[in-house]
């Protein structure tokens, strides 16, 4: 469930597996994924298509998320870029 998004309001308590429709992936599959990167030690990437703000296109996107302690809440956080890979991101932070 989205509890905020400063960019897009409009997706405030929407499933995420509703949200990310995009494709290649489900969004169900999306949404697993970024629970499961969420719940790592230090969090983690994930990749799913999402249109950028002001737009209808989906683009490639790349997110980091993160459980909040002591809270039901995941932060997340992405950028669009159609090279960055999880792998690498993963490495860089310390995956």
């Amino acid at each position: 469930m989205v509890a905020a998004n400063p960019v897009r309001p409009e997706l405030k308590a929407k499933p995420i597996a509703q949200v990310v429709t995009y494709g290649p992936k489900p969004g169900e599959q999306i949404g697993a994924d970024s629970c499961a990167a969420a719940r790592r030690p230090h969090g983690g990437w994930v990749e799913y298509n999402f249109p950028e703000a002001g737009s209808s296109r989906p683009e490639r996107k790349v997110s980091y998320l993160l459980a909040a302690q002591g809270t039901p809440y995941v932060v997340g956080a992405g950028v669009y870029d159609p090279t960055a890979t999880v792998e690498v991101l993963g490495r860089l932070s310390g995956e």
